[in-house]
């Protein structure tokens, strides 16, 4: 597996820097529904670490997970098993992490991770983010003092009363779901579950559209006339925060030259090799 360092990108280090007006309405759901209703409960205990979790990079002090999130993550993966993980992630790079940078992502002074990004690919995504917002909102103590969620650029916080709000930093949010928890020990090792594994309000899975299939990676994607049209254009537009009609219009040329200018890459507006490879893929 790959260093789950690899799929943090584009985050900021005080997302509460970049609340724009209130949004009342739920995030879209981006992400697509289980093809199972029924699955057996989690064990009772936390899981352990990922092998890749277990120690931090080269020459930093040992680092773990919060237990909240490991088990969050655990719920997530037994109810959907197969979901992508492409843009899972814990620990932050150096761009997170290095000197005078600050971050959720950052090993906290006890040397716990507090933030968990999943993959919106594969799951109702928007219905997840929901769910822990609600969460939040009840009063768990886990998203007490410096709890947030964010999700296809809407943000929801304990500090301005869990009402979603626009999101307006570098990261739209839309391949992945940011969740920050407490930043007391109680909280962000507090046990119990989540409420994901048996729920019964997830919403069934959207219509596929009816789009060509290609790998993401699998190809040069630009405008042209007609459009280029495929599942592949689907990923980039839920990466660069463009709407996710799967066709490559000027819409979504213009993310892509916004996304570049982000990774300091030459804003062509085409997702050639370089630019797939900022997203991870190749």
């Amino acid at each position: 597996m790959a260093d789950e360092r690899d799929a943090i990108t584009l985050e900021d280090e005080n997302p509460l820097e970049y609340v724009g007006e209130e949004a009342a309405d739920p995030p879209e759901d981006t992400g697509r529904g289980p093809s199972e209703e029924d699955l057996e409960p989690p064990d009772e205990s936390v899981p352990g670490p990922r092998e890749d979790e277990k120690a931090g990079p080269p020459g930093a002090a040992t680092w773990r997970v919060a237990k909240s999130l490991v088990t969050l993550r655990a719920e997530i993966d037994a109810r959907w098993p197969n979901r992508d993980r492409r843009t899972d992630g814990t620990i932050g790079d150096s761009a997170h992490c290095g000197p005078g940078k600050s971050s959720d992502h950052c090993p906290n002074s006890a040397g716990v991770v507090r933030a968990l990004d999943i993959d919106s690919d594969g799951i109702p995504a928007g219905w997840l983010a929901e769910h822990v917002r609600q969460r939040g909102k009840n009063g768990d103590p886990r998203l007490r003092n410096g709890g947030y969620v964010i999700f296809n650029k809407r943000i929801a916080s304990e500090v301005q009363g869990w009402i979603w709000r626009t999101y307006t930093g570098a990261s739209p949010h839309m391949d992945h779901i940011h969740f920050s928890i407490s930043k007391d020990a109680t909280g962000f090792d507090g046990s119990g579950g989540w409420g994901v594994i048996n729920a019964t309000d997830i919403p069934a899975p959207a219509p596929t559209p009816n789009l060509p299939v290609h790998a993401p990676g699998s190809r040069v994607l630009r405008l042209q006339d007609p459009h280029m049209r495929g599942t592949d254009v689907g990923f980039v537009q839920r990466w660069v925060g463009a709407e996710d009609d799967g066709e490559f219009g000027q819409g979504t040329k213009e993310r892509v030259q916004r996304y570049q200018g982000i990774v300091e890459l030459e804003k062509t507006g085409e997702v050639g090799p370089l630019t797939w490879r900022a997203m991870n893929i190749g």
